[in-house]
């Protein structure tokens, strides 16, 4: 496993050698714009399922986000904002690192990087993995982070 702080570099020549092979390319949103549209049914599904995990053990009410009967209530404190900012980008990479931990043999690879930047992070390998190892690794980070710490805490 490496650490990088930029993104992998797109190879012509292995892509061509892995589709020669027979793999097949994942389709996936033409640039970042997109992805993130299609992203929002996923996460507001996502948020539903945190927030019935969360109303199990806690009421959830609309005055906790702000919302009195007359209006929006807004409080700005700064230190309060750079500490969630912080927080923020803690979750970003631990979410990677949970990506990561469930690579098989991540630590002894040298086809499998960990990227930080202050942009996010992201996870990458070159391993061969199945679709259902493949399914585990991108499911895994909101099992552990919105599901099994809510319901530790």
């Amino acid at each position: 496993m490496k650490i990088r702080n930029k993104f992998p570099e797109y190879d012509e020549e292995k892509n061509n050698f892995l589709l020669a092979d027979g793999w097949v390319v994942l389709k996936e949103p033409k640039n970042i714009i997109l992805t993130m549209l299609y992203s929002i049914p996923l996460m507001i599904f996502l948020s539903l399922i945190s927030v019935g995990i969360i109303s199990f053990f806690s009421p959830i009410l609309l005055q906790d986000f702000g919302m009195q009967p007359n209006g929006l209530l807004m409080t700005i404190n700064i230190p309060d904002i750079i500490a969630a900012i912080i927080i923020i980008y803690a979750i970003i990479y631990v979410h990677e690192i949970i990506h990561l931990i469930f690579i098989p043999d991540f630590l002894h690879s040298d086809t499998t990087f960990l990227g930080l930047s202050w942009f996010g992070g992201y996870t990458y390998t070159e391993e061969v993995i199945s679709k259902v190892r493949y399914i585990v690794i991108g499911s895994m980070p909101f099992f552990i982070i919105s599901v099994l710490f809510v319901v530790i805490l």
